[in-house]
């Protein structure tokens, strides 16, 4: 069991309910993965038009701290799979405290700081 986390556009109330009258869901990119006993694990975004329907400018994301520079820039939020917020610092939290954990065995790739990224879609 796990949850997972994405990252959103911020949009104002007014902005969410004109969405959700016509039936349009703000689009998400998947951030990663906690799953209980193992490190947390990232979503690594190679290829930039992987990334440009949330972020309207296409980015490479491949790093904790490429995603840290996301989370800062103030135009987007965290939020689990169940539409909870998730605070920057609360998020940080969280995967600082995995990082002892189980090491996935298929990980396609490592940040400096030896966070666990895989460049393809999961859940």
């Amino acid at each position: 069991m796990g949850m997972n986390y994405y990252l959103q556009r911020k949009i104002s109330d007014e902005q969410k309910k004109v969405l959700e009258d016509v039936g349009v869901t703000l689009p998400k990119l998947h951030i990663g993965k906690s799953s209980w006993g193992w490190r947390f694990l990232f979503r690594g975004y190679c290829f930039d038009y992987e990334t440009e329907a949330v972020l309207r400018e296409p980015q490479a994301v491949m790093s904790f701290d490429d995603w840290n520079d996301l989370f800062s820039d103030g135009r987007y939020r965290i939020i689990d799979e169940e539409g909870e917020l998730c605070s920057h610092y609360g998020f940080r939290k969280l995967v600082h405290s995995k990082g002892s954990e189980k090491r996935h065995s298929y990980c396609t790739h490592y940040d400096s700081n030896g966070n666990e990224f895989l460049t393809s879609e999961f859940s």
